[in-house]
């Protein structure tokens, strides 16, 4: 696991993995987790990232989760995955499906200092009724965007 440090003592942990498609109940990709658990979408926007399994804005406002290839809300409820997400509510791979290409990462916002977060949910395995593409449009707001 490598850290990649961005001053006062705030770290993101690389993950050690491949970037990630994130997906949402229909299969399309919107989204992608890189290897130093930032999330970007395919215009190259960095819109917030993973710590300790927790999904953050650069603001430092706690907004989901990310556990065994799920992206979830607040509330437990499931609002993306990857390829590599475990148990219900998978929606099957995306295969025979391309991803749009990616655009050229812009730059990381400074990370601010992590405010209070939940404790974790109980995990549902539903889907929750807000589509990823309007969960990640509101992690964008949230961080300022």
């Amino acid at each position: 696991m490598q850290r990649h440090s961005y001053g006062d003592n705030m770290t993101i942990r690389s993950l050690d993995v491949p970037e990630r498609t994130i997906y949402d109940r229909s299969k399309s990709a919107r989204a992608y987790l890189s290897a130093n658990a930032v999330i970007y979408l395919f215009n190259g926007q960095p819109i917030g990232y993973v710590y300790r399994l927790r999904v953050w804005t650069f603001h430092g406002m706690h907004v989901g989760w990310m556990s065994d290839g799920w992206l979830r809300s607040q509330y437990g409820y499931c609002v993306g995955c990857t390829n590599f997400a475990h148990g219900p509510p998978y929606p099957g791979t995306a295969a025979g499906r391309r991803d749009p290409p990616k655009g050229p990462r812009q730059h990381l916002p400074a990370i601010m200092v992590r405010k209070r977060s939940l404790n974790a949910p109980a995990v549902k395995n539903r889907w929750s009724q807000t589509p990823l593409i309007v969960f990640l449009a509101w992690v964008q707001f949230q961080a300022g965007e």
